[in-house]
């Protein structure tokens, strides 16, 4: 089969085809035509995320559509593939391969570097895509301590991330990514750029714990040294989750009942999850009450809230309010999942 004449036909046509291509087959695509990049540019293609990832080894920009991802590193590489060379905004990018996967239906595509910075080197990657995406969410992943962090191109490209993941504690391709240590500055600088959602897996230096700033709305806390978990619901985020240890069953308690107590009116989710696997134990929601006759049924809540069948479920809810919450259990993750005015309405409307 012969390559499809793009190029050939009208502009208007030209538009319509390109917006039905995933916007992951086309920035790959981009690379190697100049005269296609341009045509780009003036469709503009919806694209669902862009994520700059720093990593011990490499730093990364990484796009999302709905059905697949392209990852662009940058960087050193031991295996060497001399395909051909060709300018990314006149910056000469010396080799390249790209890989497909069709079982996690990713496209990596790698493109070590020599003669310039790594850091100019994403900057100039990350123009060349924009110049012809709409990108809907900005992320950013670090996972290695980095003195320059607040001299990177991309904190003055997006007034607001949608996440910030700050050395998170989980396994990707067999490797355990360690507690990254960072400045106080460096956190209160992460703060005001005002992310929907941060996580933090962070030691501070020397040895301050991290106060939480209460403009997030959505924080994920995987250091327990760094959190006064007794007192976690007075920064009054919406959505809390922290990671903790099968010795903290009385403290998660005491959380939940200040919860029922009335402490923190903007809570919608709070969860404590460990890889321990031990929460489900005698000791666990002592001098919690629950309701003998709750208002949502289990299947209600399940629907609502996306949970699976196995899970325990009761209901809670607190005098000073009257809102209730489905306090859900697991052998790894106790939830408090908030009955919000948004979450009754929208069962509300199932019932009709």
């Amino acid at each position: 089969m012969g390559r499809f004449p793009l190029l050939k036909y009208p502009r208007v046509v030209q538009e319509e085809i390109l917006r039905e291509i995933d916007p992951c087959i086309l920035a790959a695509t981009s690379f190697i035509s100049t005269r296609f990049k341009n045509l780009l540019s003036n469709v503009k293609i919806q694209s669902v995320s862009i994520t700059y990832k720093i990593n011990f080894t490499c730093i990364a920009i990484e796009l999302k559509s709905d059905k697949w991802s392209l990852l662009i590193e940058v960087g050193q590489f031991q295996e060497r593939y001399w395909l051909r060379r060709w300018k990314v905004n006149r910056i000469p990018i010396e080799s390249r391969i790209m890989m497909w996967d069709d079982v996690l239906r990713k496209i990596w595509y790698q493109c070590p570097l020599r003669s310039i910075s790594e850091h100019d080197a994403l900057e100039n990657l990350d123009t060349h895509l924009r110049s012809f995406l709409r990108v809907e969410k900005s992320n950013v992943i670090i996972r290695n301590d980095m003195p320059e962090l607040l001299d990177f191109f991309f904190w003055k490209k997006s007034l607001k991330f949608d996440k910030i993941i700050v050395g998170d504690q989980f396994k990707e391709g067999g490797l355990h990514y360690r507690t990254i240590e960072m400045a106080p500055e460096h956190l209160k600088f992460l703060e005001e750029t005002t992310p929907n959602e941060l996580h933090l897996n962070v030691r501070t230096f020397p040895n301050q714990q991290y106060q939480i700033a209460e403009p997030i709305r959505k924080i994920h806390l995987l250091n327990p040294a760094m959190m006064d978990l007794p007192n976690v619901l007075q920064t009054g985020i919406e959505s809390i989750k922290c990671q903790v240890d099968q010795n903290q069953i009385e403290l998660i308690n005491q959380v939940i009942r200040k919860w029922v107590q009335g402490e923190n009116q903007q809570l919608e989710r709070l969860e404590f999850h460990t890889e321990e696997g031990c929460l489900l134990c005698p000791g666990l929601l002592a001098g919690v009450e629950r309701e003998l006759q709750p208002q949502f049924s289990s299947e209600e809540t399940i629907q609502i809230f996306g949970l699976q069948p196995q899970d325990t479920i009761f209901e809670i809810a607190r005098a000073t309010d009257g809102r209730r919450a489905a306090l859900v259990l697991n052998d790894r993750k106790i939830q408090i999942l908030v009955w919000t005015d948004k979450r009754i309405a929208e069962l509300q409307r199932l019932r009709t």
